[in-house]
């Protein structure tokens, strides 16, 4: 945990790929981009797409025929 744009995305990516394993990607981003809100615009209904939309992202790779054991995951902070 830390604060916006410090790099823990790409720290999360650089382990993953060192130890060739999977990782899910933060949903919020992505999220926020394509509906064009910020953070401060979000509503309740938006918090539940991306609870649901980070969850569903983690079992992908969890799940994925490529987990060799050891997933690094994205989680989300507000």
């Amino acid at each position: 945990m830390g604060s916006a744009s410090t790099g823990k995305s790409t720290l999360v990516r650089r382990l993953a790929r060192t130890s060739n394993s999977p990782f899910s990607e933060e949903y919020a981003r992505e999220y926020q981009e394509r509906s064009n809100v910020s953070d401060d615009e979000l509503i309740v209904k938006d918090y539940i797409r991306l609870i649901q939309g980070q969850y569903d992202a983690n079992s992908r790779e969890i799940n994925s025929p490529a987990n060799n054991g050891l997933t690094f995951l994205i989680l989300m902070q507000w």
